[in-house]
């Protein structure tokens, strides 16, 4: 009898070993899905950034993407970033400081956001950029929706603390892709590419100097900027800083949403056919006043997101994400 006990006890226990382990190799595959993203804002006085930042809290949550870091590229939003992010459970991101003054006025949500006592902690944006790719073991995706001046910071960085590796070494080795909310197709002004100073000599920068080996995708305006989103959080004005800052700014009925567009596709690539998006592959040139040429050609550097579906198609899909 002891015989067989001691036989179903190391039968069962075989069993369970197996089975843990079968369950222990589905949580990495299924953790292999989940896209490592830095997300790289300007937040100025408009709620389209805030919207971006909301939806890439919400598809961390769903286990879409794992949100590493948030950089802005102008000064003097970082406190009100920091408390949104602390607001939704997110007080472990930490939060990038530009250098950058930011050309607009002070927003009254700013100060807002800013009363959460936040925790997340707050350094340069190009060194946390460096540590973040130094650090992660596998390859990091950034996502910018805003000016490149971060993105052309990183790419003239020298070894530090973090990596004795070059900006652009750090680049080719630890970025997997480039998401670049920017550009008019075929050609065009836009306001990310030439609206301060420092915008038109960032992104002539980048996309001179990005090495080909690092996919870089562009959303153009004409994508995202016909998107009015955030209609349908306008009864939520009083619990929800989304829904606040929707109604402060006098747009509680939608706004255009070209940052949060770029955002819903990076993390929902994998259903890309789904909802319609394809890539064509093109070149940029950006002139010293910032205005872009778009040239689509098989050989070309880039990737120029396009999209099938109608703009109440995505603007449906967008704002259920937000809530």
């Amino acid at each position: 009898m002891n015989c067989i006990k001691k036989l179903v006890t190391g039968l069962a226990l075989a069993l369970s070993f197996v089975l843990g382990f079968s369950i222990f190799r589905i949580d990495i595959k299924a953790a292999d899905n989940i896209e490592p993203i830095v997300l790289d804002v300007d937040m100025c006085g408009d709620v389209d950034d805030i919207m971006a930042i909301r939806l890439a809290e919400n598809y961390d949550i769903q286990n879409k993407v794992k949100l590493l870091a948030v950089t802005s590229n102008v000064m003097g939003n970082e406190d009100a970033i920091a408390g949104m992010l602390t607001k939704e459970g997110f007080g472990d991101v930490p939060v990038g400081v530009s250098p950058y003054p930011n050309d607009t006025s002070y927003p009254e949500y700013w100060d807002k956001f800013s009363e959460t006592t936040a925790t997340n902690e707050k350094i340069d944006a190009v060194k946390l950029l460096r540590r973040t790719l130094a650090e992660s073991y596998v390859p990091v995706s950034i996502v910018t929706t805003g000016y490149l001046t971060n993105i052309y910071g990183l790419m003239l960085s020298e070894g530090d603390e973090y990596s004795p590796l070059s900006g652009m070494q750090l680049i080719r080795e630890k970025v997997k892709e480039l998401h670049v909310t920017g550009g008019v197709y075929p050609f065009g002004v836009d306001f990310n590419y030439a609206y301060v100073p420092f915008a038109p000599i960032s992104a002539r920068y980048v996309f001179e100097n990005w090495d080909s080996s690092v996919p870089l995708f562009i959303y153009t305006y004409d994508l995202g900027g016909p998107l009015m989103c955030g209609g349908n959080l306008q009864n939520m004005a009083e619990t929800d800083y989304l829904a606040w800052a929707l109604k402060n700014r006098g747009v509680e009925s939608g706004t255009p949403s070209w940052d949060a567009f770029t955002v819903f596709v990076f993390a929902n690539f994998k259903d890309s056919e789904i909802h319609g998006i394809t890539l064509e592959k093109c070149n940029m040139e950006i002139d010293q006043d910032g205005a872009d040429v778009i040239e689509d050609r098989p050989d070309g550097k880039f990737y120029r997101i396009k999209k099938s579906k109608d703009n109440e198609y995505d603007r449906d899909l967008i704002n259920e994400d937000l809530k």
